[in-house]
């Protein structure tokens, strides 16, 4: 979040999401949540979205294909 004060990482498996009330100095004692993440092959890139309050997520995808784009809000 630009503030600081949550971390999202996207892997193969899963989203989670670290809530940083230190800011991201505090990520080695900080708790996660995983977090609802559409399931996809190939699964590279997620970034928040401020403006909607949400994150967007992408999978790889070969030259000749198109890749989905998935929005997700966040849960408030």
């Amino acid at each position: 979040w630009p503030d600081q004060s949550r971390l999202l990482l996207r892997t193969y498996q899963y989203a989670r999401e670290w809530v940083l009330p230190g800011g991201i100095d505090t990520i080695g004692t900080a708790t996660y949540t995983d977090i609802v993440a559409p399931v996809m092959p190939h699964v590279e890139a997620v970034g928040y979205d401020t403006v909607r309050s949400g994150y967007w997520t992408i999978p790889e995808a070969p030259v000749d294909a198109t890749s989905p784009v998935w929005w997700v809000p966040c849960a408030m």
